[in-house]
């Protein structure tokens, strides 16, 4: 299991509760947030020691940016393969229409394909 620091697990409360609108179950939803992000690790762990290979998915995006320089401190003693798929600064559509994203949660599923070459 991971462990850190309490104030970085405090810093991940702090960041947890201003995504939620009600104070009732703060304490519950922080703590729901920590455990999920910390099983989410140690399963990419496993993942990577069982030798898997691993598609890191990011853009620009300053949290993308963060978290795809995380995950790689992450893995940077495993023997797996990993890729990264990074999101184009634009894409350009059959009608020429130039889209711009700033991160891939405003891709629609759909429209995945569009970003592989075949």
């Amino acid at each position: 299991m991971m462990y850190l620091k309490r104030r970085e697990k405090n810093l991940i409360f702090e960041l947890s509760e201003r995504r939620v609108n009600t104070e009732a179950n703060q304490e519950d939803i922080s703590t729901k947030f920590w455990n999920d992000n910390v099983s989410d690790i140690n399963r990419l762990k496993e993942y990577a020691r069982s030798g898997r290979h691993i598609r890191i998915w990011y853009s620009n995006a300053p949290f993308s940016m963060c978290g795809f320089y995380f995950v790689n401190s992450l893995l940077k003693n495993f023997s797996c393969n990993i890729s990264a798929i990074k999101l184009p600064e634009y894409l350009v559509r059959e009608d020429e229409a130039i889209i711009t994203y700033k991160s891939w949660g405003e891709v629609i599923p759909d429209k995945l394909y569009d970003f592989f070459e075949i």
